[in-house]
């Protein structure tokens, strides 16, 4: 893996993905410091988080304060369907 991430063939620059070698050292579960559950997995997997970001880094937004509270009214909604099922 090593190897990979110092000379990936499909890598431009080849060494790009280098800076990812110690990942594991800089990284969490979602959900963290908490445990990862449902929930956190839909908001995830639906691309809550980053297309928040997305966005505002885009001007797509048309307030930052607007699209932070988008995003937290989904957050919510997820979390209450979750809990309503008993899974979290």
């Amino acid at each position: 893996m090593e190897r990979l991430l110092k000379d990936d063939p499909q890598g431009h620059p080849p060494a790009k993905y280098q800076v990812l070698g110690d990942v594991a050292e800089w990284t969490t579960n979602i959900g963290h410091p908490g445990y990862a559950n449902a929930a956190m997995a839909e908001i995830f997997d639906t691309g809550v988080i980053s297309k928040m970001f997305f966005n505002v880094a885009t001007g797509f937004a048309s307030t930052v304060e607007h699209t932070v509270a988008k995003a937290e009214q989904d957050c919510k909604r997820i979390f209450t369907k979750w809990k309503d099922k008993g899974l979290v």
